[in-house]
């Protein structure tokens, strides 16, 4: 079991973009493990002591501390990996299609796919897809690998599912028609299909929030203050609950929601 999941996370670390070597990755876990449990364990019956912990108590509570610290450190350690693959997906499907547009222009001067690359590798703004790009250029420079190896090379540590296919329509073009400029033509004719589909979804969840929006911070919030007063003037509360009642939403609920709506639409176009 502990093998099939080192398997399946040395796959995702591979992917993830991270420069360090993976046993290097575990070996360094390890120690960061073991000192981290040591110092801890130590600071922690110091902690009791002069606390004035006797007994058992001042050997098992700082035991038990330092291995629930231990278990967190392991989570943040596995956790890492994933999160830079996210964020290498993130960034290379959001600059694919330019890359590809800028592929295209080059394909239809009548440029070699190796060619292609290194030229797109030295305006590539993406370090993702620049690492890539150069990985394969050092794959034929000095590995000696023809441009089909490469690209599968590559294609075997990309995270991003978009740009893996890409990867496997070149190489496909390459061993049967040669002809990369439609290929480019036909994959930014996508990109930009998806990326208009994209905006209007985020259109259509800017909207709804829009609606969230006007509902939870003006019309809510009127209705609620016209009850309040409306409840003060009848006798129904006194003077002091009710002017701190208006208070409370007018000074402490409308800022809460608007800071919440704020994040959620932060969220929502940060995402997309």
């Amino acid at each position: 079991m502990i093998d099939r999941f080192l398997s399946e996370f040395e796959d995702v670390y591979q992917k993830s973009g991270v420069s360090r070597p993976f046993d290097e990755y575990l070996q360094l876990g390890k120690l960061v493990l073991f000192i981290g449990f040591i110092v801890e364990y130590f600071l922690l019956v110091g902690i009791h002591f002069l606390l004035g912990v006797q007994g058992i108590k001042l050997f098992s509570g700082p035991l038990i501390l330092s291995v629930i610290f231990a278990l967190i450190t392991i989570v943040l350690l596995a956790w890492y990996p994933m999160y830079v693959r996210d964020m290498a997906i993130n960034e290379i499907d959001k600059n694919l299609l330019y890359t590809v547009t800028f592929m295209l222009m080059l394909s239809k001067g009548g440029l070699a796919i190796e060619r292609i690359i290194e030229r797109v590798s030295e305006t590539e703004q993406s370090k993702y897809l620049r690492n890539f790009f150069n990985k394969f250029l050092v794959n034929i420079s000095i590995f000696g690998f023809n441009p089909q190896e490469s690209l599968n090379d590559v294609k075997n540590r990309s995270p991003s599912e978009l740009f893996t296919r890409l990867l496997d329509s070149i190489v496909n073009t390459i061993q049967t028609s040669g002809d990369l400029s439609s290929l480019f033509q036909f994959e930014s004719d996508l990109l930009i299909q998806r990326k208009e589909e994209e905006n209007n979804e985020l259109l259509n969840n800017l909207g709804f929030l829009s609606e969230i929006y006007v509902t939870l911070l003006v019309i809510a919030p009127l209705l609620l203050l016209v009850l309040l007063t409306t409840f003060s003037f009848a006798g129904q509360a006194s003077d002091t609950s009710g002017i701190n009642s208006l208070n409370l939403v007018v000074f402490v609920g409308i800022p809460l929601l608007s800071i919440l709506m704020m994040i959620l639409i932060d969220m929502q176009v940060s995402v997309d």
